[in-house]
């Protein structure tokens, strides 16, 4: 049922039987995703259809809306649960090292899934240096962001608590519950993250120039250019759609204060999340080609340099062949000239010995 959506995922993993077995948790998550946002769709049309009455003059309306608060809860909770598990599994079998045989595509697209900013990273900093640098300062930003979300979050909440329980003067605030956790929510989170992407717009600000200037990393030029373009205006169009639905929710906070109406915003919220989704799947449509190009020229050079290094040892290596021929015929030429010289002498002394000799028997 959810092949296409599961078909990106099964190309990281190598077997047949795992790839299975992620398929029926990848399916048991969707599957209470979906129940569960049903379950919010029911439960919030309850509470608009009955909210206006103090308490339930109806026992099988209070019934109703108990059922589906429980069912609603349990679903929320499954699908959590199930969201762990498809995680902790599925990073783990990303984090393994590549089994003999495994295709060289399915261990790249496991780099890819296990750390997609370090892998972009790769082709946007060919510096090693400032790779180096640029990603010790991404994963610091991570966990501030992390944290900061955090700590927004648990505030965004105590927030919407109080106005849910707030009274004044017999009159319900719930309808601000909703605007002031999300306004509080973005308008701490959103400075962090424009202060923390500060350092890392320098890094990338020098490796741009090294790109500008180095025509063998013009691929990655274009790569760089085409995420940049991205994100100067579509990266940007889901947080217009999160400032409409926080004024939006505001706006039907002042008209409807002690309803609940201003939930409805949400809606623009996640369309607004669906549209970045598939804009950013339209953004890896046109990037992968060109990665597939930097891997090439990236192969053609390594492979180049590999020849460069073997033809150079190739020729130290005929080198000192030829210098140890040279020498091993100097050495036998020396030895012939030093035989000569010794049959020379020979011959000589016995000459000499023999004149000697004639002139001792003369002298008898």
């Amino acid at each position: 049922m959810f092949k296409k959506l599961f078909e990106r995922y099964a190309r990281a993993i190598a077997n047949e039987r795992e790839r299975e077995s992620f398929y029926k948790l990848f399916c048991a998550c969707i599957a209470t995703l979906i129940a569960s946002l049903v379950l919010t769709a029911a439960l919030i049309v309850c509470v608009f259809i009955f909210g206006s009455e103090s308490e339930p003059t109806n026992i099988f309306v209070a019934i109703i809306l108990l059922v589906l608060l429980l069912l609603w809860l349990s679903a929320i909770v499954a699908t959590f649960i199930l969201l762990i598990l498809l995680g902790f599994n599925y990073k783990k079998a990303l984090s393994r090292a590549p089994s003999m045989g495994e295709p060289a595509e399915t261990a790249k697209l496991r780099r890819q899934m296990s750390d997609p900013a370090g892998y972009l990273y790769t082709y946007f900093f060919p510096d090693e240096a400032l790779r180096a640098e640029a990603d010790g300062i991404r994963k610091s930003n991570t966990t501030t962001y992390a944290t900061v979300s955090a700590i927004s979050g648990i505030i965004a909440i105590i927030a919407a608590i109080f106005f849910i329980s707030a009274d004044i003067n017999g009159n319900s605030l719930e309808g601000y519950a909703m605007p002031v956790a999300i306004t509080l929510l973005f308008a701490i989170v959103l400075p962090f993250s424009l202060l923390l992407t500060r350092r890392l717009k320098d890094v990338e600000s020098r490796q741009k120039i090294q790109l500008e200037n180095n025509p063998a990393y013009a691929k990655n030029l274009e790569l760089f250019t085409l995420y940049t373009d991205f994100y100067k205006f579509k990266g940007k169009i889901y947080l217009i759609f999160v400032a409409v639905g926080i004024v939006a929710s505001w706006v039907l906070a002042v008209l409807f204060p002690s309803l609940l109406w201003s939930v409805l915003p949400l809606l623009i919220i996640i369309i607004g999340l669906v549209i970045n989704i598939l804009l950013v799947r339209g953004l890896r449509a046109k990037a992968e080609p060109i990665e597939r190009e930097i891997d090439k020229q990236y192969a053609a050079r390594t492979a180049e340099q590999t020849a460069t290094v073997q033809s150079g040892a190739k020729d130290t290596a005929n080198a000192e062949i030829t210098g140890k021929t040279e020498i091993t015929s100097f050495a036998e030429s020396s030895d012939g000239t030093n035989q000569s010289t010794d049959g020379g002498h020979t011959a000589e002394l016995g000459a000499k010995q023999g004149v000697g000799e004639g002139n001792d028997e003369e002298n008898i």
